[in-house]
């Protein structure tokens, strides 16, 4: 997910990616490939992080290129026999971090995700944090942000010059983000 606050929301997409993401030349990076939670390999950081902008589902899986067991291909008999199974309810006390990222309720629907994504592996137990909120405000340290001055309220009761400024003060800040589109 490409907003740069470390809650679970997806009301838009963020102004990180709107104002800077989008805006960066990946052309003029270093060829570094990095492997996806979609199987596909990415030149480039950058290029990962646009296209993360655009699908919040694609994670970030390792560095380097994908390797053909990494693509993930659902097993049709798994599917059939669990995609139609009710899992019991979710206990809050084992929920399951995966290599996709997501946060699974407990392991029956860990295990009904793993159907149509054998590559699919647990991280631990208990909720995933977010590692491209790391890889994103990586990519943005060093960008400019525009001159424009359109103030945001962050949930730190601060105003900040326009969106761009508020996302970078959220990589230092843990749990910042928009709460209005207005000054405080």
């Amino acid at each position: 997910m490409c907003k740069l606050s470390r809650e679970d929301t997806k009301p838009q997409q963020p102004a990180v990616c709107v104002q800077l993401i989008s805006q960066l030349d990946c052309s003029v990076d270093p060829p570094s490939p990095v492997c996806s939670s979609n199987g596909t390999t990415f030149p480039t950081r950058c290029s990962f992080a646009k296209a993360h902008c655009g699908d919040s589902n694609i994670h970030l899986v390792h560095e380097g290129d994908c390797l053909p067991a990494e693509i993930p291909h659902p097993d049709p008999v798994c599917t059939e026999l669990l995609n139609n199974f009710v899992c019991p309810k979710a206990n809050a006390a084992v929920k399951v971090c995966a290599t996709d990222e997501k946060t699974y309720p407990n392991l029956c629907e860990f295990e009904k995700a793993r159907c149509t994504n054998q590559t699919l592996r647990m991280l631990k137990l208990g909720s995933c944090g977010n590692p491209n909120f790391e890889l994103i405000c990586q990519a943005i340290q060093n960008e400019a942000c525009p001159d424009d001055v359109k103030p945001v309220c962050g949930s730190n009761s601060v105003t900040y010059d326009n969106a761009c400024k508020l996302e970078k003060a959220a990589c230092n800040t843990p749990g910042l983000h928009l709460v209005d589109d207005h000054p405080c």
